[in-house]
């Protein structure tokens, strides 16, 4: 695989999209200088335009060339004593082969998604219908057409599931989860994270009412929401990203 990263590469599914804001993945947005031509149509951009944006600004930069794909970490050495002049010696290995490179500093991104939680339901083999995941492109969705589906979980997969079942013309879809979890709107997300201030709690649920008033439902009953009775001190805890 290339630039990207195993839950663009692996996990996503050809339908998928960013549900991110521009100004937080588009390596090339700045405040000052507006949206990047790439994006002013659509914001959220699909699998294969993401890692084409990747690949395309990697190349622009020059940083292709130090970009070691598929290697393995397999011993950090600290090399000094003395916190301002110490550096670290990595030793890789890269199909079969170990080299040793030392670098000035060791930053860990591991992701995640990266090993799916597969569970067997007793009695799927009763079941004459389709039993798939939504992920890695696994699921022809036009199977979906004109039939009724559930999806299982209430998080960012289970939620892109949901649109990309209703664009295939499902007739209806329903979500089955222990306990429901907050979908927080894209522009109240936006305000989150263009803000250079912190938005605080109180003021995110209330900015989130529009839409779920539309749905007559009430955001503030959530098992995730902790808030005193005028609502103006507010907690929320959901393992479930937003």
């Amino acid at each position: 695989p290339e630039v990207g990263g195993p839950s663009w590469w692996q996990q996503a599914n050809a339908t998928s999209r960013l549900q991110t804001e521009v100004g937080v993945y588009h390596l090339q947005y700045h405040e000052n200088n507006g949206w990047p031509a790439d994006c002013r149509i659509n914001p959220w951009p699909s699998r294969d335009e993401l890692l084409a944006h990747f690949k395309q600004v990697s190349e622009e930069f020059g940083i292709l060339p130090y970009c070691k794909m598929s290697t393995n970490v397999t011993k950090l050495n600290i090399v000094g004593k003395d916190f301002n002049t110490q550096h670290y010696e990595l030793t890789l290995e890269q199909q079969g082969k170990e080299s040793v490179v030392e670098v000035a500093s060791v930053c860990l991104f591991p992701g995640n998604l990266t090993i799916p939680k597969r569970v067997v339901y007793k009695g799927e083999e009763l079941f004459d219908g389709d039993i798939v995941y939504g992920i890695s492109s696994e699921f022809d969705y036009s199977r979906c057409t004109g039939k009724q589906v559930s999806i299982i979980g209430s998080g960012a997969f289970a939620v892109e599931n949901v649109r990309t079942c209703v664009e295939f013309k499902a007739t209806k879809v329903f979500m089955i989860c222990r306990r429901k979890t907050i979908s927080m709107p894209r522009v109240v997300s936006w305000l989150t994270n263009q803000s250079l201030n912190f938005i605080s709690a109180a003021l995110t649920m209330e900015a989130m009412s529009p839409m779920y008033d539309l749905i007559n439902v009430d955001q503030w009953q959530y098992y995730c929401v902790f808030a005193n009775e005028a609502r103006t001190t507010v907690n929320l805890r959901q393992r479930s990203r937003f």
